[in-house]
């Protein structure tokens, strides 16, 4: 076999490999559109046990929903992230806490003070998911006004990049 032809040989099995891997990672890691449309009504609480609708959680302007669950280390890391930027989101966040209900999540909640301004609120039954279907969490949803227009399903492996993405739709960057 010539030089030339093993060069050929070797290029063709890197982009084998490469497409490979893209498939792979893709198939481990599902993607998830979202089709633009108004909030699904679905039943959440506040931390204080009552029951509301999810047309409480509604902002003027841009606004970001984030559902997260308790015992996943995912999650935990965007609400730090939440929290390092809390002066910057202020106003602009809802967080549902899938899974708990009304106490426990007041207690996660709790846990960061920097997010006292956030609108926290619990879905012991995950109606949230079952109304806007996500493949797990955390998600992060942008909505403007009552309207959802972009989703992010699981954590962005560049946590700056993910950061940038989030202050810059509630224009904030």
């Amino acid at each position: 076999m010539t030089a030339s032809r093993m060069t050929a040989r070797v290029r063709s099995l890197s982009v084998t490999a490469l497409m490979t891997a893209i498939l792979l990672a893709s198939a481990l890691r599902p993607l998830q559109a979202i089709e633009r449309k108004a909030l699904p009504d679905f039943p959440i609480a506040a931390l204080d046990g009552a029951t509301a609708k999810s047309e409480v959680m509604v902002a003027p302007g841009p606004w970001l929903l984030v559902y997260v669950q308790q015992g996943c280390a995912a999650c935990d890391t965007l609400v730090q992230l939440l929290a390092d930027e809390h002066a910057r989101l202020e106003g602009r966040v809802a967080i549902v806490i899938g899974g708990v209900n009304a106490a426990d999540a007041a207690k996660l909640a709790a846990n960061f003070p920097e997010l006292a301004t956030a609108r926290w609120y619990a879905d012991q039954s995950n109606a949230l998911l079952r109304a806007l279907p996500a493949a797990g969490a955390p998600v992060v949803y942008g909505l403007r006004e009552n309207m959802v227009e972009w989703s992010l399903n699981g954590v962005v492996p560049d946590a700056a990049s993910y950061k940038t993405t989030l202050l810059s739709w509630v224009g904030t960057h």
